[in-house]
């Protein structure tokens, strides 16, 4: 019996959706429950998917509501064991979708509850291997090919989550909206004892993105990514690292914050994205120090055991070459030092 619902997160999604849906449709698992909730498209992405012969379940939002929401609906509105995430941009291998759940199934008795394709990002033409969380609170891709196994962190591309082992108190943080709120999800659900497994097996095609959101090359820089980006990491260490972890490495999450203003200096979007992510940052501090108090309970891993140094990495055109690059180049081996000593304290 198959116990799966595969979910579509769409907004403005005409370009991509129909070969989604092409290749959901050729997958050699049958029998699935399909859903699309779309954060009120203007491009006529619901008539695409309402024309598209195949069953499915439509909700369309009456206005752009954020990843987070319309992952939450589909968390909810789910009635089978699993469920798996898509970003609207992406084609599945035939065997995704199969391989997948049968991992899931055999893994039903474990702490495995989040199961990650291999992700071929044909926008970089590169290969992404789960991922790893940096100790300052950012997700780190794995490019390097590594086999089966618990994996560190990954992004809501593709993920099948079992919903039976999901704690109810672990969501999708609405007010992220967009960017570092996967992170987030999948964090806190570390905290609680929960795994995640890459399944190499399973391959998941990625593309270029949405249109002002996504940066893949070139010297400009969307202000709305970097102004979710940048609000969102704020929010996501307040609310989730645990106090001697926040306190240990502060001087480091001042260093990275004084890159990424610069960074955004540089790039022209300080006034418009860096200044308004920190003011929201400051007024919503309240709610995030309430937000904290609920992510305590059933806390069962230290942040040290999540954690880890690990090389910085960036967009292709983000860190341009000269200044930039070797500034990283600094930054990277200041936190890989300052790393190696200070995890000590956690003993």
């Amino acid at each position: 019996m198959v116990e799966l619902t595969v979910c579509i997160i769409t907004y403005n999604s005409a370009e991509y959706l129909g070969r989604l849906l092409e290749s959901i449709g050729s997958s050699s698992i049958k029998h699935t429950s399909l859903l699309i909730i779309d954060n009120a498209s203007e491009d006529g992405t619901p008539e695409i998917a309402r024309n598209f012969p195949m069953e499915k379940e439509m909700v369309v939002l009456d206005k752009n509501e954020g990843h987070s929401r319309a992952a939450n609906i589909a968390i909810d509105r789910c009635n089978t064991r699993f469920l798996v995430l898509l970003d609207h941009d992406t084609v599945l291998d035939e065997k995704m979708l199969e391989v997948l759940h049968d991992q899931a199934l055999e893994d039903r008795e474990t702490d495995f509850a989040v199961f990650a394709p291999r992700i071929i990002d044909k926008g970089r033409n590169e290969i992404y291997h789960g991922g790893y969380m940096h100790f300052i609170g950012k997700t780190i891709t794995n490019r390097k090919e590594i086999s089966e196994g618990e994996t560190g962190m990954i992004g809501s591309t593709a993920p099948l989550i079992d919903l039976e082992k999901l704690p109810e108190n672990i969501r999708f943080d609405e007010e992220m909206f967009i960017y570092w709120n996967d992170a987030d999800f999948f964090y806190r659900m570390r905290k609680n004892g929960l795994k995640i497994k890459y399944v190499p097996e399973a391959v998941v095609y990625h593309f270029e993105g949405t249109k002002d959101y996504s940066h893949r090359s070139g010297a400009s820089y969307s202000w709305k990514r970097a102004y979710y980006l940048i609000r969102n990491h704020k929010i996501f260490l307040l609310k989730t690292y645990d106090l001697l972890t926040l306190f240990v490495f502060f001087p480091c999450f001042i260093l990275y914050e004084l890159y990424n203003m610069l960074f955004c200096v540089k790039k022209g979007i300080f006034l418009k994205a860096y200044l308004p992510a920190v003011a929201y940052f400051i007024k919503t501090i309240p709610q995030t120090l309430r937000k904290r108090a609920g992510c305590r309970q059933n806390r069962r891993i230290a942040d040290i055991d999540l954690i880890g140094w690990y090389p910085l990495d960036y967009n292709p055109g983000v860190v341009d070459k000269g200044f930039s690059e070797k500034a990283v180049k600094f930054l990277d081996e200041v936190l890989k030092w300052y790393f190696r000593i200070a995890k000590g304290i956690f003993k």
